[in-house]
């Protein structure tokens, strides 16, 4: 089984998870759809 990529962001906002999702479809080329899941954690 393949490892998930784990992308870590200071900010937990909706502003901080629109900015990690552009720069996976702009800077790393990944082309997300389907299901996917999104862990927060604040500490």
């Amino acid at each position: 089984m393949k490892k998930p990529n784990v992308y870590y962001t200071e900010e937990v906002n909706s502003e901080a998870l629109i900015k990690l999702y552009d720069y996976l479809m702009k800077e790393e080329q990944v082309y997300i759809s389907g299901k996917i899941a999104i862990k927060l954690h604040s500490g």
